[in-house]
């Protein structure tokens, strides 16, 4: 967001320097300092997560050869 507002990106521009820049730097030093507080166990997990998520696209992907798959978020009507 903050890399948008900077950029000029007419999305965010218009929101102002409050919600695209400060707000966004806030959000991340909160999340930080949370994730620096977190139990070593609680680190080693979601480092654990992350690999299978990885290896997980790595499969979809056939190793990064092929686009990744979208979703699609459309409602179909009953």
């Amino acid at each position: 967001m903050i890399a948008l507002y900077l950029r000029g990106h007419e999305g965010v521009r218009p929101l102002g320097a409050l919600m695209g820049v400060v707000l966004p730097a806030v959000a991340a030093a909160c999340d930080l300092y949370l994730l620096f507080n977190l139990d070593a166990h609680a680190k080693w997990l979601g480092l654990i997560w992350l690999a299978l998520g990885a290896a997980y696209l790595a499969y979809l992907t056939r190793l990064f050869s092929q686009a990744q798959p979208e979703m699609d978020f459309v409602e179909e009507a009953a």
